[in-house]
């Protein structure tokens, strides 16, 4: 009588080969991307509405106004923005960065933020609060995102400057409906 073998794999062949396939995939997941600036620009641009949109709903739920300023990180000229919640007991916007997903953004090397915003231009503020300490200054709002889930109005317009061109990304909302793409160019 004989005593026939079944065909298939041992069970070395097969962790021999899942290994192999998770170091090809852990490869392909950490190797570095090229990205066209288009591609981060719209990134970028895609972050921020999203941030905006998480920005009315806090302003919403807490009750509070929540405001995104855009400053130059002196020395390594980049720009970051970043959010502030309006304390009404103090009368004045305190930062967010203590939370993660409201922590300061610093921008690539090379992109621009310009947030244009007729309303809060009209308001005339100062860049920063006179009676503040020279730690506590608190940069201009540019969008103020208001507890009844109405926003100022404002135009967004990123740009990159990359080899020899410049991409740019527009922005905008009138206040009621969400940051949305208004323009591509490149």
């Amino acid at each position: 009588m004989r005593i026939s073998r079944e065909q298939g794999f041992t069970l070395i062949e097969v962790l021999i080969v899942i290994l192999i396939i998770s170091i090809l995939i852990g490869v392909v997941v950490v190797a570095p991307r090229t990205h066209n600036a288009r591609d981060l620009l719209k990134a970028e641009a895609h972050e921020l509405i999203q941030l905006t949109k998480a920005a009315n709903n806090y302003a919403v739920l807490s009750g509070t106004a929540i405001g995104l300023s855009v400053t130059v990180l002196e020395g390594i000229n980049q720009i970051v923005y970043q959010w502030w919640r309006w304390d009404i007991e103090e009368e004045k916007w305190v930062s967010l960065k203590t939370m993660k997903q409201w922590s300061p953004h610093v921008l690539p090397a090379k992109m621009s933020l310009s947030i244009t915003s007729e309303v809060l231009k009209e308001l005339d503020q100062d860049d920063t609060h006179a009676d503040e300490d020279e730690d506590d200054k608190v940069p201009e709002m540019r969008i103020i995102f208001f507890n009844t889930g109405v926003m100022t109005p404002a135009s967004i317009v990123f740009t990159l400057k990359h080899d020899q061109s410049v991409s740019v990304f527009h922005l905008e909302t009138d206040g009621v409906t969400p940051l949305h793409e208004i323009t591509k160019k490149d």
